[in-house]
Parts: structure tokens; sequence; C-alpha cells
């Protein structure tokens, strides 16, 4: 971690967004939320 996605003079402020610690970390948390819901739903502990 820690190192950059994108080179910031080529980046377009919506781009370097969309790749933004924060929006990386919130989508791998709902993935994870739905993951463990389907899991949960199948019965797997």
């Amino acid at each position: 971690m820690g190192r950059r996605i994108m080179v910031p003079r080529y980046t377009r402020p919506e781009m370097g967004a969309i790749w933004a610690p924060e929006n990386r970390y919130r989508i791998w948390f709902e993935i994870e939320a739905l993951a463990a819901e389907g899991m949960a739903r199948a019965g797997a502990h």
C-alpha cells in the first residue's frame, strides 16, 4: 500500500477520485459485506 496508482500530473480530478484510498476502501468494504451476507444466507460459517 501507499504507492501511487496514477501519476498526478496526468490525472484528471474525476479519475483520481476513483482511485483515492477512501474510495477504494469503501468499495472493498461493500464487496466484503455483500460476500458475508451471501455466505450467511448459504449457511457458511
